[in-house]
């Protein structure tokens, strides 16, 4: 009796994390990664002048692709880890870590740039999100450039 109590409590703490996290988090959460300042002048412009779509590698965490964000009025465009190499994608997203609670989200990503050129650029970022009144806001974040 004692190890299906403790196996009911363990699916209930597990599960009540999976109740913090809803598609509305992840999106507002996952548009201020696209959107913060430092990273903008790091997106490829096209022969046009026009800046193209953000790209975001499916691994290792994998995104929703019916995700409700954007960049530059264009819908991301999820690839997984060969279709980046084999189409020689400029620059991407890598999100590693996604841990979004009730109140409160941890994300750490890199941010790939120049990524054809002879100099693969990088940028490594850890975010730390509250929840204020129903929207996320950056709490404080670390970006390191290599």
């Amino acid at each position: 009796m004692r190890k299906i109590y403790l196996v009911l409590v363990t699916i209930l703490l597990c599960g009540s994390g999976l109740f913090a996290q809803t598609p509305q988090d992840q999106a507002q959460i996952l548009q201020l990664c696209v959107d913060l300042p430092e990273l903008q002048k790091n997106y490829p412009v096209g022969i046009e002048g026009d800046t193209a779509a953000v790209y975001i590698m499916q691994y290792p965490i994998v995104i929703p692709t019916d995700i409700a964000i954007s960049k530059f009025g264009k819908k991301p465009v999820f690839m997984t880890r060969h279709e980046i190499y084999d189409n020689n994608v400029e620059a991407f997203f890598l999100f590693k870590n996604l841990d979004i609670l009730e109140s409160s989200a941890r994300v750490d990503l890199s941010m790939y740039y120049d990524y054809n050129s002879a100099e693969q650029k990088v940028f490594h970022i850890a975010l730390d999100f509250q929840k204020e009144n129903e929207e996320w806001v950056v709490g404080s974040y670390e970006i390191e450039r290599k």
